[in-house]
């Protein structure tokens, strides 16, 4: 595959960071395009001398070409997803962490006031219970309406400008805890 950019052997040399002298050994073992009336294709020899790179190196670390072009992919990946998370915080789709983290303190606080109190709402009743079903009827209703009470929790998050000083306090935050944790 031709190209019709034809070099000298000092400009192949010089590009590929090889002596002329090695430039002709590689056309000679068939690893570069043999010249053209002196002349060598020079889209072809690098294309060519970058392949045979890549197969000594593969060679030398079987796999590593493989490996990297995964890690290119991992890269790529990590950058599209990053991507979509700043569009969606840009289209206010996403509850900074430290909301959530907020809301499920207060949800397990509350969770643990009901079961806490359970005991103390519950066991009057149950003593007055003639009948152990009768008791064990009893403190399912109370776990029932504690459970009730804590599933009426109602969530309201607020929504944060991205651009505002306190989507950023939020992002400080978030990044912060995240660096804490790992």
């Amino acid at each position: 595959m031709a190209t019709g950019n034809l070099q000298p052997v000092r400009v192949i040399a010089r590009v590929l960071v090889l002596t002329e002298r090695r430039v002709q050994q590689l056309a000679a073992d068939g690893i570069l395009p043999k010249p053209a009336r002196g002349q060598y294709d020079f889209i072809e020899c690098v294309r060519e001398y970058v392949l045979h790179q890549r197969k000594i190196i593969d060679e030398r670390q079987p796999g590593m070409v493989s490996v990297l072009e995964g890690s290119r992919a991992r890269l790529t990946a990590a950058k599209a997803g990053l991507a979509e998370l700043d569009e969606s915080e840009r289209r206010e789709q996403l509850i900074p962490a430290s909301q959530i983290e907020d809301f499920l303190s207060a949800l397990f606080s509350r969770v643990r006031q009901g079961i806490l109190s359970l005991p103390s709402r519950v066991a009057p009743r149950a003593h007055d219970a003639k009948t152990i079903p009768e008791a064990e009827r009893i403190i399912l209703v109370g776990c029932e309406e504690a459970l009730k009470e804590i599933s009426e929790t109602r969530v309201q998050f607020t929504a944060i400008d991205p651009g505002s000083a306190r989507a950023r306090a939020h992002r400080a935050r978030d990044a912060s805890d995240s660096t804490a944790t790992a």
